[in-house]
C-alpha cells in the first residue's frame, strides 16, 4: 500500500531543498563569469529578464485561479487546464531566468536543472496524496492534463472564479523577490571587472 504523503512535511522539505540551492547558486554566481563578449551578455541579460517577468506575472495569473485552494480543490481551469503545476512552472522559468542573467547558459541549464529536480519530487509526492483525497475526479485530471508541459489546445477559461487577494498579494511578493537577482548580479559583475571579487572560472 502506498504511504500517503503529509503535504507540509513535503512542502517543507521544498523549502529546504530550494534554500540549500540558492545558496549553491549564489556561491556559483560569486565564483564564476561570463565567456560571452559584451553585446551577447547584454542579450542574454535581455532574455533573462524576460523570464523573470514571465514567472511573476504567471504565478500571479495561477495565484488568481488557485486562491489558496491547493490541495483542498481541485482546480482545473484557467492555467491549471492546460498544465497540472504551472506554479511550478513559472518558478523553473523564474530560476532559469536568473541563470541567462549571468550571461552563462551552463549556469542557466545548472539552475533549470536543480529547480526541476526539487519540483519533480515535490509533484510526485502531491499527486499521490491528491489521488488518495480526490479519486477518480484527479485520476481524470491527470491522465488528461500534462504534469509540466502546457497543452494549450485544452484551455478553459471556466467561468466566474472567487479571488483570494491576500494570496494574489502574497504570491506577487514571494515571486517578486526575483528581481533581486538583477541587481545582484550587476554588483557581482562590477566587483568581478573591477577586480576585486577575484573570477574563478569563465563559462560560456
Amino acid at each position: 500500500m502506498t504511504e500517503i504523503p503529509d503535504l507540509g512535511v513535503v512542502q517543507t522539505r521544498r523549502k529546504t531543498s530550494l534554500a540549500v540551492a540558492a545558496i549553491f547558486g549564489f556561491l556559483l554566481l560569486v565564483t564564476t563569469g561570463s565567456l560571452w563578449d559584451h553585446p551577447m551578455h547584454r542579450s542574454f541579460e535581455a532574455v533573462g529578464t524576460y523570464l523573470i517577468a514571465l514567472c511573476i506575472f504567471g504565478r500571479v495569473l495561477c495565484s488568481i485561479y488557485i486562491s489558496g485552494q491547493k490541495g483542498t480543490e481541485i482546480i482545473a481551469i484557467g492555467p491549471y487546464s492546460v498544465c497540472r503545476n504551472p506554479l511550478y512552472g513559472f518558478s523553473f522559468l523564474g530560476a532559469v531566468g536568473v541563470g541567462i542573467l549571468s550571461g552563462s547558459i551552463i549556469v542557466s541549464i545548472v539552475f533549470g536543472l536543480v529547480t526541476w529536480i526539487v519540483f519533480r519530487g515535490v509533484v510526485v509526492q502531491e499527486e499521490v496524496f491528491l489521488l488518495s483525497k480526490h479519486g477518480l475526479f484527479y485520476s481524470d485530471y491527470l491522465n488528461r492534463v500534462p504534469r509540466f508541459v502546457p497543452d494549450f489546445s485544452l484551455w478553459d477559461s471556466g467561468g466566474r472564479i472567487v479571488v483570494n487577494s491576500n494570496g494574489v498579494i502574497r504570491t506577487f511578493t514571494d515571486a517578486s523577490l526575483f528581481l533581486l537577482a538583477i541587481p545582484l548580479i550587476e554588483v557581482l559583475e562590477f566587483l568581478k571587472e573591477t577586480g576585486r571579487l577575484p573570477l574563478l572560472v569563465a563559462l560560456p
